[in-house]
């Protein structure tokens, strides 16, 4: 916008008239003539207008709409899996419906979030949910296990944009200190659809088909698409803050770090995949499983050299890697990932032991749930109001959420409904308090960077996904071990066959004898309960990681 100035000064200053240029007089007429310079406009042309009210408000929904999309297909189809098996006859292949959607949204994150620095999120984010929406609707169409696995593939690769370009955005339109209580809403959606999820996928393949788990994205994303289309301003173009601001922002996603964005993908299946063979699919000292794990490292080490070497133009900014806050905020939120997909996984099993079915434990667990929704909110508002978050990630998951995990660690076959439901509203409002608040910290620190917010943001993503990961991983991997020790202790006379079949499927305890079924409760209860031992150096862990983060105040931008 300055060259533009400029280039007027200079052609009011320097017209041609009948050969010769104008005097210095007239120059300066015509110059003076000239609207007044806005500086600040210059520096940002592009900058989103503030965005408020009822318009602000149907646009979160279409985020909000858009997340819950993309959170509830990564649980929809756990309890569909039965009858796609029975669909197709390929048992065998199951993993990958879940693993397909897992990996591409993983692999991606690192790469949005290079895109969204270079072009803008309103595109990026329509983009994202059309990729997504094609993906539901080749899985809702397809006639094979292969073209199913392919539609999660692609519509995995659109929802890790999704959630990346959201956060992005809003960034962009919401002002720093009012973003705490929008933040938090999208905790409460993750939690919401984790819950939701499972009984929808039940519902459909009960009283419909499994095919409607992806139909109704098709719907909905298309509504959240119209919302955003309509509604959200353009905002912003980042390609006009690079080094070459006549460069297109085509020619700008050519020059990508697309060596880097390889060694980003194939190192998150190295590492995820084994994540979630082991223990499951195959057993952690399988050769794959290893095998895998070393490969994986080895492309750590390659992609870090790599981004050091490609300096500012790197897929990830090793420069980000050197602020302790987003160092901080990055393990915080990957053991807080660890802690809530423990909790949203595990606590089922302690009432499906006893005969509950897995839609009805689906609302055993609301208590969990809630807790965390209600104290995100609650964290949102406070922050909104005191302009501080800090506290947020620091206090709440050793306090509250530690000791909500230790006493989960205490529960037994016999252990009460009520102390039950309290020992899970301490843990989930210690977890929810801290979840996204992670991700505002830093959003926080880079503020007077804006140009590196979406790439600051999809690292902390990135982790997130890593702590779900694992945390699934370790879980499953403790419940394994301790069940068959326990089983043994409890129950040295119950065939092995039974103790597989048990491990298989909880459903399978309701069909034991009388004295059978009794113990291989109290042993799968106590299995269960250690699994919650995972969390409480995890939850201490994440409030320790809070002593890396600063604590800037809301209302203005970092320095």
């Amino acid at each position: 916008m300055s060259e533009i100035r400029v280039q007027e000064t200079d052609k009011a200053a320097r017209s041609e008239k009948d050969g010769h240029f104008d005097t210095p007089e007239v120059a300066s007429t015509k110059i003076n003539a000239l609207p007044e310079l806005n500086m600040a406009e210059d520096l940002q042309p592009d900058a989103p207008p503030s965005v408020e009210g009822a318009r602000l408000l149907v646009i979160m929904l279409g985020f909000l709409l858009a997340s819950s999309l993309m959170a509830l297909d990564q649980t929809i189809i756990s309890t569909a899996l039965p009858s796609i098996a029975s669909d197709f006859n390929a048992i065998s292949q199951l993993s990958w419906i879940a693993s397909g959607y897992f990996l591409a949204q993983a692999g991606l994150m690192l790469l949005y979030g290079r895109i969204l620095a270079i072009v803008r999120g309103k595109l990026v984010l329509l983009v994202a949910i059309t990729i997504f929406m094609a993906g539901s609707l080749i899985c809702a169409l397809s006639n094979t296990m292969q073209l199913l696995i392919f539609g999660r593939v692609i519509a995995g690769a659109g929802g890790g944009g999704i959630y990346v370009a959201v956060l992005s955005i809003l960034a962009q339109i919401v002002p720093l200190e009012k973003r705490p209580a929008y933040l938090g809403s999208f905790g409460a959606v993750f939690a919401i659809s984790s819950v939701i999820g499972p009984l929808l996928g039940g519902v459909f393949s009960e009283h419909l088909t499994w095919r409607w788990c992806f139909w109704i994205n098709l719907p909905l994303g298309g509504f959240a698409f119209a919302v955003i289309l309509i509604l959200l301003p353009t905002g912003y173009d980042p390609s006009n803050d690079q080094s070459t601001p006549s460069s297109s922002w085509w020619s700008l996603l050519l020059g990508l770090d697309w060596l880097g964005s390889v060694f980003s993908i194939a190192m998150t299946v190295a590492l995820l995949l084994p994540l979630q063979w082991g223990g499951n699919v195959k057993s952690w000292n399988d050769p794959a499983v290893i095998a895998l794990f070393c490969v994986a490292g080895v492309l750590v080490v390659l992609f870090i050299l790599w981004e050091t070497y490609q300096g500012e133009k790197a897929l990830l900014p090793i420069k980000l890697l050197t602020r302790r806050t987003q160092v901080g905020a990055c393990l915080a939120s990957m053991l807080l990932y660890v802690c809530f997909v423990i909790g949203t996984y595990f606590l089922p099993f302690f009432y499906q032991v006893k005969g509950t079915s897995a839609t009805k434990s689906g609302i055993d667990i609301l208590p969990y749930m809630l807790s965390g929704v209600i104290s995100a909110a609650v964290a949102g508002v406070v922050a909104n109001v005191t302009h501080h978050y800090w506290s947020f990630i620091a206090f709440p998951p050793a306090i509250l959420g530690s000791v909500g995990a230790a006493m989960l660690f205490t529960v037994k076959s016999s252990t009460g409904t009520a102390k039950l439901i309290g020992f899970q509203i301490l843990f989930g409002t210690g977890v929810g308090a801290a979840l996204q608040n992670t991700i505002l910290s830093v959003q926080a620190e880079f503020a007077s960077q804006p140009e590196l917010v979406s790439q600051a943001t999809s690292v902390c993503s990135f982790s997130q996904l890593i702590g779900l990961s694992i945390g699934i991983a370790i879980g499953g991997a403790v419940l394994d071990n301790e069940f068959v020790k326990e089983i043994a202790r409890v129950a040295p006379d119950i065939p092995g066959d039974i103790v597989q079949t048990v491990k298989q499927s909880v459903e399978v305890i309701a069909t034991l004898p009388p004295l059978q079924r009794g113990e291989v409760i109290d042993a799968y209860t106590t299995s269960v309960s250690r699994v919650f031992l995972i969390c409480v150096p995890c939850a201490i862990l994440a409030s320790l990681s809070a002593t890396l983060i600063k604590n800037h105040k809301l209302t203005q931008p970092s320095a």
